[in-house]
């Protein structure tokens, strides 16, 4: 806790001192400047006396559950006034380094055994947990003779998370039916997978292993089975966190824009009911097994948010082993 003269105090000693500069000139006048200066130290010593005895406000900060990186959010801020007089402040909250935030420094009065509210925007740039240090307060004393500087409130941390807007763009054209302007084709591949899909009217060109015999037999025809691609794939999303990712493109790194890629193939694999698990290399040794269902993709998040690059090389050779430890299942596996 810091005293700090005011500039009234300054301004103050400043005409008491060319007071006394004038009474170095006329001895009628010293007398005066004695007794005032006297009197002002008195006022000054009484005033941070008392600013010592008055109670501290109290600070709440709410913060969200969670928040994109580039997106704004709001952060809710209380200051309670816990003395029994209107004090004026000046707040600054403890918001990380890496934000933009233009509330801040906020300067004003609350009434005695009040409170304020103050809830202002803020964009944290970085993924990962972000933490919020304590609340900066500066309280005017009571003659305003000085200002004392305290840290109240709480600690507080905040999980900021990949921009998931992209995937929630491509969710709303998935539900409006224009999967064309997603690049998405629909094609029946049959004969490459032995997942049954229905049964139909024998066609020139299907081999015997095709025609269902039980039902041919019912019907007096020939019908054959028809296969689809199967849908129930494991995908393996191996993200490199080695040096060379810390590249910038754009405003975001080649990491991030990894990651960003990463969150939508997950969303489309996932929607179509296959499996996706990630590996990380190059400093970064972290497995997550398949997991299946859109209601998944939190589960994805939640593994993905804090990934940061590493001052190491990537070693291919080594994450290839690591991924065959991992998964023997046969998969699809993108670098």
């Amino acid at each position: 806790m810091l005293l700090r003269p005011t500039r009234a105090l300054i301004a103050l000693l400043i005409l008491w001192t060319l007071m006394g500069l004038a009474g170095s000139l006329h001895s009628g006048v010293s007398v005066g400047w004695g007794i005032l200066g006297g009197a002002l130290a008195f006022l000054a010593l009484l005033d941070a006396l008392v600013a010592f005895v008055f109670k501290l406000p109290l600070a709440e900060r709410t913060l969200p559950g969670r928040m994109a990186a580039g997106v704004e959010g709001e952060v809710k801020l209380r200051i309670i006034n816990l003395s029994d007089r209107p004090i004026h402040v000046g707040v600054f909250d403890g918001i990380p380094s890496r934000c933009e935030c233009d509330v801040f420094p906020w300067r004003g009065w609350i009434k005695r055994s009040g409170y304020l509210d103050l809830n202002y925007p803020i964009t944290l740039s970085k993924r990962g947990e972000v933490s919020f240090g304590k609340t900066h307060i500066l309280m005017t004393s009571l003659l305003g003779f000085w200002s004392r500087f305290v840290k109240i409130g709480d600690h507080g941390k905040v999980k900021v998370y990949p921009n998931y807007q992209p995937v929630l763009s491509y969710a709303l054209m998935a539900m409006a039916h224009r999967q064309e302007h997603t690049g998405i084709i629909r094609k029946n591949r049959a004969g490459l997978s032995r997942d049954f899909h229905q049964l139909r009217d024998y066609q020139m060109g299907d081999s015997l292993s095709q025609i269902d015999w039980k039902a041919s037999s019912k019907r007096q025809s020939l019908i054959s089975r028809d296969f689809q691609e199967q849908l129930d794939q494991s995908v393996i999303l191996m993200l490199d966190c080695g040096r060379r990712m810390r590249i910038i493109d754009g405003e975001i790194s080649q990491f991030d824009h990894c990651l960003n890629s990463m969150l939508l193939i997950s969303y489309v694999a996932l929607r179509q009911g296959d499996q996706v698990g990630i590996l990380s290399f190059g400093g970064t040794d972290r497995w997550l097994p398949p997991v299946k269902g859109t209601s998944s993709m939190t589960t994805v998040l939640n593994h993905l948010y804090d990934y940061e690059t590493s001052p190491f090389p990537s070693d291919f050779s080594e994450a290839a082993e690591r991924l065959l430890r991992h998964q023997q299942r046969r998969s699809m596996v993108v670098v």
